[in-house]
C-alpha cells in the first residue's frame, strides 16, 4: 500500500510548489553551474546524512583525492563517482530537482563500453551509488541496469569471497567487505521494492569471514 501511495505523488510538482529557488527561468536552470562552496555543501551533506546508512566511500580517502592530496582514481572514473556523490548529497540537502538532475546527467554522459569492459572498485561505487540516485529520480529501469552492472562488477572482482591466503591489508579487506555488503543491501532492497530477482543472493554462501 505505501509503494502504492508513493507511485501516486508527483515528487517533482511537491519540489516545484515549495521550492522558491523553482521561480527561476528554465534558461536559468539550464545554465546553471555549481559553484565551489556548493559542492563543497553537497560533499558534506553526502558524508553527513547519506554515507552513515551506506558506508562504501572511505570518507578520509575520498576527501584526500578531492583535495588532490592523494592520487585520484582514473579521470573518467573519478568523474562519475564524484558527480553521482554530489547528486546524492544535493538531495540530502534538499536542493532543487533541476541541480540534481545535472549530476546525474554528468555522471550518466561519461558511461562507455570501457566502463563495462573494466572493473574496478571506484566503478562498482559508482554504478551502485548511481542507480540509487537514478531511482530517485524515478528512473527504475535505468537504476536496475546500474546495480546490474555493479554487482556483477563485484562478483568479478571477487568481492563476494574472502581467501585467508591473500596478502592484503586489514583496510583493503575493509574497504572490500563495505563495499560488496553495500552491493548486497541495494540488490535485496531493490528486489523488495520493486518485485526482481535478487542477482547477489546466490553468491551469499560464497562469502568467507
Amino acid at each position: 500500500m505505501v509503494q502504492m501511495a508513493a507511485g501516486g505523488i508527483d515528487v517533482g510538482h511537491i519540489q516545484m510548489s515549495d521550492n522558491p529557488d523553482n521561480n527561476l527561468d528554465a534558461k536559468a536552470i539550464e545554465l546553471w553551474e555549481p559553484s565551489h562552496s556548493q559542492k563543497k555543501m553537497f560533499i558534506d551533506a553526502y558524508f553527513e546524512h547519506y554515507h552513515p546508512q551506506y558506508p562504501m566511500i572511505h570518507q578520509p580517502s575520498f576527501r584526500a583525492q578531492w583535495d588532490q592530496v592523494l592520487t585520484r582514481p582514473p579521470r573518467v572514473q573519478w568523474e562519475m563517482l564524484t558527480n553521482v556523490i554530489l547528486g546524492l548529497g544535493a538531495f540530502c540537502a534538499s536542493q532543487p530537482m533541476y541541480m540534481i538532475d545535472y549530476f546525474l546527467e554528468r555522471a550518466t554522459n561519461v558511461i562507455s563500453v570501457e566502463h563495462l569492459e573494466t572493473g574496478s572498485l571506484t566503478l562498482v561505487q559508482a554504478f551502485t551509488l548511481l542507480s540509487n540516485l537514478a531511482q530517485k529520480r524515478d528512473k527504475i529501469n535505468s537504476g536496475s541496469i546500474y546495480l546490474g552492472i555493479a554487482v556483477r562488477m563485484a562478483i568479478g572482482l571477487g568481492l563476494h569471497r574472502e581467501l585467508p591466503l591473500w596478502k592484503i591489508s586489514l583496510f583493503e579487506r575493509e574497504v572490500r567487505r563495505r563495499v560488496w555488503w553495500v552491493v548486497f543491501i541495494f540488490d535485496s532492497g531493490a528486489s523488495i521494492t520493486f518485485g526482481r530477482p535478487i542477482v547477489s543472493a546466490s553468491y551469499y554462501s560464497s562469502i568467507n569471514v
